[in-house]
């Protein structure tokens, strides 16, 4: 494995860690019927990762990684089976994901959303 992809891969999966760190406050906040008609509302599956133009498949660096958005404005974020609840609200660009001080917003890109973290892309496809 060359060197660029071994720091490729730690920059995933720290990106990854840091991702879920934030995100484990998360609390949950009900009421938020705007969000019923969102077209993000369902299961958002990672398929790709990107780092200084090396592309990955992401269940090769960091397994199973979703994201489902509900209709109430809470979101769960699942690495590997391991989830964690948050709220989430669409912005001009995509959805956003916020514990009450950190957050991490998407870009859509013609159905595909892309996540940007210390230069690593991950890109989410609807499930």
């Amino acid at each position: 494995m060359k060197k660029t992809d071994r720091t490729f891969i730690a920059i995933c999966l720290a990106m990854v860690m840091v991702f879920a760190m934030c995100l484990s406050g998360c609390g949950s906040d009900t009421g938020a019927e705007k969000y019923a008609d969102s077209e993000y509302v369902g299961t958002w599956a990672a398929t790709t990762c990107e780092y200084d133009g090396v592309e990955m498949d992401t269940k090769d660096v960091v397994g199973e990684f979703t994201v489902t958005f509900n209709a109430d404005g809470t979101c769960t974020v699942s690495i590997d089976d391991d989830p964690d609840n948050c709220e989430w609200e669409p912005k001009d660009k995509g959805p956003a994901i916020t514990d009450g001080k950190d957050g991490f917003e998407f870009t859509d890109h013609d159905g595909i959303l892309t996540v940007e973290y210390m230069d690593v892309k991950i890109n989410f496809e609807k499930q």
